[in-house]
């Protein structure tokens, strides 16, 4: 980590005593979150520094853990913003897999998993799944995308689009009888943070956000579906 930081980045070393009289982060990988965090250090009275190896917290993005090894080797006491390779579940691909995985190991628990085929990896056996009911509906959904952007809903493996079959991509087993408030689709975002990997402890924010879909639900037909 020291070979990351530069000279002219760096600040005057955090002090013992400056450490034991406020809690430190070290802000050296934030870059779109620099604005929010300087809000929070204030509001709570805390210290940031950018200099490697320094602080009780270390904030980083999704993809930066370089210096992860080094830091539980030398500061294992301190936190640390991210679990590596915690991105990996945003990947729909990895997620699916890792689903997969779950419900053939705990089916009671995991059982509002629908059916989810990876591809393209798995094209024999979605093949298999399509050709068995027909009016069953499958949505097909990038594995990197993101906010329901070239989402597709298909009956038959035909109907997959050239574009999307050149990508990875998973399908899954279409719910149409979803839950639905006032007839509307809607999705809500609870945040969790996590301490630790062994004896996991979890606390759930008090406040979170609901989406709400602008038009009624309408169940997915030869018509509505290429919408």
């Amino acid at each position: 980590m020291e070979q990351v930081l530069s000279d002219e980045n760096s600040q005057p070393a955090i002090t013992s005593e400056e450490s034991k009289d406020s809690f430190v982060i070290n802000t050296m990988r934030a870059i779109k979150t620099k604005e929010m965090l300087a809000e929070v250090l204030e509001l709570n009275g805390w210290q940031s520094t950018v200099n490697a190896g320094e602080g009780d917290c270390f904030w980083c993005g999704p993809n930066d853990h370089e210096g992860y090894p080094e830091i539980v080797t030398t500061k294992a006491e301190a936190a640390y913003m991210r679990f590596p390779n915690a991105e990996r579940v945003t990947d729909k691909n990895e997620l699916g897999f890792l689903m997969n995985y779950m419900r053939m190991s705990y089916p009671e628990e995991y059982n509002f998993v629908t059916r989810t085929f990876i591809m393209p990896s798995q094209e024999a056996q979605l093949k298999a799944a399509m050709a068995e009911n027909k009016e069953v509906t499958w949505i097909c959904k990038p594995s990197d995308g993101n906010g329901g952007d070239d989402i597709e809903l298909v009956n038959e493996f035909h109907e997959i689009s050239e574009q999307m079959l050149k990508i990875e991509f998973v399908a899954q087993e279409y719910i149409t009888k979803p839950y639905l408030i006032f007839n509307k689709k809607f999705d809500l975002r609870i945040y969790v943070p996590l301490f630790g990997a062994e004896h996991m402890n979890a606390y759930i924010c008090e406040q979170g956000i609901g989406r709400f879909c602008a038009i009624h639900y309408q169940e997915p037909t030869a018509e509505n579906k290429k919408c």
